[in-house]
């Protein structure tokens, strides 16, 4: 047998072997970073940071006995600020919400 047979067998039976094992790559778990509006142009405009929540989406991919279980993490975070409304005064009346998602590259197309 030739060397380069035997090294090209060994190379393709390794790869096979670690065919769904994407948490060995670190391609199993995507996370975002909560964003929002600088403190200096909240207090201008009067609106307050209220809130930041994760929310997790976990994905099982694969077929029959290669499965991973690929989790995205994605932040929100809320702004809201009082308004007077007529005889409402000071409810809460003006709401915005920043999502973040992580940006994930697959064999070179970008998707979220």
């Amino acid at each position: 047998m030739k060397r380069r047979t035997v090294l090209g067998g060994l190379s393709i039976a390794g790869l096979s072997s670690l065919a769904g094992c994407l948490g060995l790559v670190g391609m199993d778990e995507h996370e975002s970073s909560p964003v929002g509006v600088e403190a200096s142009v909240r207090d201008e405009t009067g609106y307050a940071q209220t809130d930041i929540d994760d929310i997790v989406v976990e994905e099982e991919v694969g077929a029959s006995i290669a499965t991973e279980t690929i989790s995205v993490t994605n932040y929100m975070t809320e702004h809201e600020k009082s308004v007077s409304i007529g005889p409402l005064d000071g409810q809460r009346a003006a709401v915005f919400i920043v999502l973040t998602t992580p940006q994930i590259s697959i064999a070179g197309r970008n998707v979220n």
